[in-house]
């Protein structure tokens, strides 16, 4: 069974406080509720995430919408030149985890006994438990 799209906490007064941009840089896309928002506003937005999966199901639940997505870490060089390139007006960075990766115990991220020690945001890299036994 799939999980709900996750509702991001703060959503109508992040949007209230942020006026209304023309160009919005989602640094931290996660399931999209953001850039929904801004996007229904008519806002052209470019969101960063580095979780695959999270990408993946934006890219489902926001289909027909002009988002433009690139997957890959926020502080990538890379990622960095594109966003400059963009010229936000915004830049929202909703840092740390999501209540999805946290109840996902095979995320890696979970608190709960017997869960794998993972921590990453995709299949590369060292897992947190193969850096801790190095």
């Amino acid at each position: 069974m799939a999980m709900p799209y996750h509702v991001p906490v703060l959503l109508q007064e992040i949007v209230a406080l942020a006026g209304q941009p023309r160009r919005v840089a989602d640094a931290t896309l996660g399931d999209g509720g953001h850039a929904e928002a801004f996007l229904r506003q008519g806002a052209q937005v470019l969101g960063v995430d580095r979780d695959p999966e999270a990408v993946a199901r934006t890219r489902a639940r926001l289909t027909g919408l002009p988002l433009q997505i690139l997957t890959a870490p926020f502080d990538d060089p890379a990622v960095l030149s594109r966003v400059g390139e963009f010229h936000p007006e915004v830049a929202l960075f909703d840092l740390g985890v999501s209540s999805r990766q946290l109840d996902d115990q095979s995320a890696g991220f979970s608190f709960r006994s017997g869960a794998p020690l993972d921590m990453r945001m995709s299949e590369s890299g060292p897992t947190a438990a193969e850096i801790l036994n190095t």
